[in-house]
Order: C-alpha cells, then structure tokens, then sequence
C-alpha cells in the first residue's frame, strides 16, 4: 500500500490503530466456514486484517482475535491480501478492549487473564432449549459463565437465532466443534 492510500484510509477511520502481528480467525455466518488469519492493526472500532480468501464489503463475520477475543464485523474493503473491518459492537465492548490495547502497548501483550470477564465453570447437566420458533433442542452444558454457556448438540441454529436456555434469553453466538456458543441477553 502506498504512503498516499495509507493516508487516504487513516482519515476515514473513528479511532487509532495499533500496530499488530496476532493469530485470528475469520468465521463467516453466512456459510458457517472459518478461516485462519493474522491481524495487522486494531483498533476500538475495527482492525486490518491479513487474509488470502476474498470477502465483499459488506460481508457480516465474526472476527476471533487470539488474546482479545470476539468481535462481530463487517468487511468495509479489500485491497490484494489485506481487508478492513469494522467492528458491530457496544460501548462496554469498546472500552474493554480499549483497556486491553493499553496494555498490549504497555505490555507487549495482553494478560491471559483478561480473555474472559468472568469465570467459566465446567459443567455436565442435560439442557432443554427454546428455539424463537418454538422448536426445542437438547443438549448437555458444557460450561456456564454470567454472560453464556456452551452446549454439546448435534444441532446448529443459526447464529444469531434467539434462544431460552431454562428461562433465560440469549442468542447463539458460534459454532464449536461439539456444539454452540449462546450469550445471554
């Protein structure tokens, strides 16, 4: 990229970009497929994203960053290799992961212990789950945390497919190798 589209690209962004060489992964709802990827800056509101398979602007995907987690985002270009995300998220979500950019600046990294914002705890128990359609799906727990649970279940609903786990709504979030992810509402 030339010093001149560099340019061009840093106007149009919200926010500062760090500079960055992390281990990521792409997973695209719309197929349900997943692809290995670095990242090359982040930011609060997106990242630069280092890919060899071709997304449109516009393609919603989930973008799991190794040491700062899960975002949802939306590819705003393509140039060769490289893709420019922004990420679809809350305030809350913005601030931590401004407080987990000051201390990969800080820190060269990011504490293992901030993956998460609460524990998670291993569990096996039979789930019964409401589909926002009415249809039910089983499962067993595999852990639960105060923000979702993770189910073992042959079944797939969509992500994004609103779910009651017991009497608490949440929605599906990933895909696993054994099941699904739901974060609570």
């Amino acid at each position: 990229m030339s010093t001149h589209q560099h340019s061009a690209f840093t106007e149009r962004r919200a926010a500062d970009r760090i500079r960055a060489n992390l281990k990521a992964a792409i997973f695209v709802p719309a197929d349900e497929t997943e692809i290995e990827c670095g990242i090359e800056n982040l930011s609060t509101h997106g990242a630069g994203v280092r890919c060899e398979t071709s997304f449109a602007p516009g393609t919603l995907v989930v973008l799991y960053i190794r040491g700062f987690g899960r975002f949802e985002a939306t590819v705003e270009r393509r140039e060769g290799d490289h893709l420019g995300v922004s990420f679809q998220c809350g305030l809350l979500k913005r601030k931590r992961l401004a407080e987990q950019l000051l201390s990969f600046v800080q820190n060269g990294g990011v504490a293992t212990t901030s993956l998460r914002r609460h524990e998670r705890t291993p569990t096996i128990s039979l789930s019964e789950l409401t589909l926002e359609g009415g249809g039910q799906l089983n499962g067993r727990v595999l852990d639960v945390s105060l923000l979702g649970v993770s189910i073992k279940t042959d079944q797939r609903p969509p992500i994004g497919t609103t779910v009651n786990v017991g009497r608490t709504a949440g929605r599906v979030v990933r895909h696993h190798e054994v099941g699904i992810g739901i974060e609570f509402s």
